[in-house]
C-alpha cells in the first residue's frame, strides 16, 4: 500500500494514484535476451585520472552528472567529487552534518536536482549538501539504505539487508518524508539478510520512475506498479532454487552465497534504459576473462521497450552509470615520483542494439 503524507500529497498525486507495487505484481512479458560481445554493447570512451592530491583508497561507486563531473564513494573514507578532467573540486563527508554520529562503512552519493548532492551512510543516515557543498538536510534515522535516487525534485529510496523491510519511501529535497511504496517480498530471507549489493546499486531513477533489484529476480521491477515493461531473463541467470542452510561455518557460508547467480543491481544508463548486472555466474559463463574472477553479466533493456533487450558477459565491474555511459575502476596509477596513485576511472560508451527507436 502506498501512503503520502504533507503538502506533496496532491503534486505527486498524479505520479502515484497509477498504483504502487502490490505483493502480487502484475504478469509481465519475459524474454530471453541475445547473449552479444561484450565490444558490440560497450565502446572504450577514456580514463580519468583522479587528482593525486586526494587519497581514494578504494571506488565502490561512481556517479555523474551531463557536464561530467565524476561523485567517487571511498566506503573507507568520504565522497568525492572531481571534474571532467579528474581535478578535486570539493569533499563530502555525511558526519559534518550529523553532528556526533560516527560508525560503519561509507554509503554512496549521487547527484541530485539543482546542484544538490545525494549520500547516504548506511549506518548514521542521509544526507543533502547544496552546490556549495553546505548541509542543505539531513536525517539520522534514514539508515540501512541499500540504495537512494532522485527524480525531479524527490529522493527516493530502498533498505539494505533486512529480510522484513519492504518499503520504498519517497522524501523531498528537504528530507520530508512524503511517500512509502510497498516492494515485492526477497523471496530467500536468509540470502537477503546475510548479503546486499554494494551501496547504491540496488535502486535507480529513469524517465518512469524508479525500479529496483531482489537478490534471485532476473530483472530490475519498477516501484510504480503502472509501469510495465518487458521484463528480460538472460539465459545465465540460473535461479536459485533454495535459501542459505543455517550454518555457523562462514566458509560453507560464502560456499552457499556464490553457488547461483545472484542480482547485483540496477544502473540508469539513460533516463529510459536499464542496465542489470549479475554476479557468480556458473559453469561455462565464467570462461571469459575478467577484471574480477567472479563471473560478471550485463543485461539491458529500454524501459518504453524501444529495442530488444540484450545480454553479454562484462570484461569490467560497473559502478555506475549515467548518460549511455558505465563507468569501472582501474589500476592504481603509478605517480612520476615511484608512489601509488588512486584508482582510475574507466569509461565505457554504450553502443544502442541495431533496432533502437531513435
Amino acid at each position: 500500500m502506498c501512503h503520502l503524507t504533507g503538502h506533496y500529497a496532491a503534486l505527486l498525486l498524479l505520479t502515484f494514484v497509477a498504483g504502487c507495487a502490490s505483493e502480487v505484481a502484475r504478469p509481465h512479458t519475459v524474454v530471453e535476451p541475445p547473449l552479444v560481445p561484450f565490444e558490440q554493447v560497450f565502446a572504450v570512451a577514456d580514463t580519468v585520472r583522479l587528482d593525486s592530491t586526494i587519497v581514494v583508497g578504494s571506488i565502490h561507486y561512481v556517479d555523474a552528472n551531463p557536464s561530467g563531473d565524476l561523485l567517487v564513494s571511498d566506503p573507507y573514507g568520504a565522497v568525492y567529487m572531481f571534474d571532467r578532467h579528474g581535478q578535486i573540486v570539493r569533499t563530502f563527508r555525511p558526519e559534518d552534518c550529523l553532528i556526533g554520529r560516527r560508525g560503519g562503512r561509507m554509503g554512496a552519493a549521487q547527484f541530485g536536482p539543482a546542484g544538490t548532492t545525494i549520500v547516504y551512510h548506511g549506518a548514521i543516515g542521509m544526507v543533502v549538501f547544496d552546490a556549495q557543498g553546505r548541509c542543505l538536510a539531513s536525517d539520522a534515522e534514514a539508515r540501512d539504505l541499500a540504495a537512494a535516487c532522485s527524480l525531479a525534485d524527490t529522493i527516493h529510496t530502498i533498505p539494505g539487508t533486512s529480510p522484513h523491510a519492504r518499503e520504498a519511501v519517497t522524501y523531498t529535497l528537504g528530507l520530508e518524508r512524503i511517500g512509502v511504496t510497498k516492494t515485492l517480498p526477497p523471496k530467500f530471507r536468509r540470502l537477503r539478510a546475510i548479503f546486499s549489493p554494494l551501496y547504491g546499486l540496488a535502486l535507480a531513477c529513469f524517465d518512469d520512475g524508479p525500479y529496483y533489484t531482489t537478490l534471485s529476480r532476473p530483472d530490475a521491477w519498477p516501484v510504480r506498479e503502472h509501469t510495465h515493461p518487458t521484463q528480460a531473463h538472460p539465459r545465465f541467470f540460473e535461479e536459485r532454487e533454495r535459501d542459505l542452510s543455517l550454518t555457523r561455518d562462514d566458509a560453507a557460508e560464502t560456499r552457499q552465497i556464490v553457488s547461483a547467480p545472484i542480482n547485483g543491481g540496477v544502473f540508469a544508463l539513460e533516463p529510459e534504459t536499464r542496465m542489470v548486472i549479475y554476479l557468480y555466474l556458473q559453469g561455462k559463463w565464467r570462461s571469459v576473462p575478467h577484471d574480477r574472477p567472479i563471473g560478471i553479466g550485463l543485461g539491458i533493456a529500454s524501459n518504453t521497450n524501444k529495442f530488444t533487450p540484450v545480454s553479454t558477459l562484462s570484461q569490467v565491474y560497473p559502478l555506475g552509470a549515467r548518460d549511455g555511459y558505465i563507468y569501472s575502476a582501474g589500476d592504481n596509477e603509478q605517480l612520476p615520483n615511484g608512489d601509488m596513485g588512486n584508482p582510475v576511472v574507466l569509461r565505457h560508451r554504450f553502443i544502442p542494439p541495431t533496432d533502437a527507436t531513435p
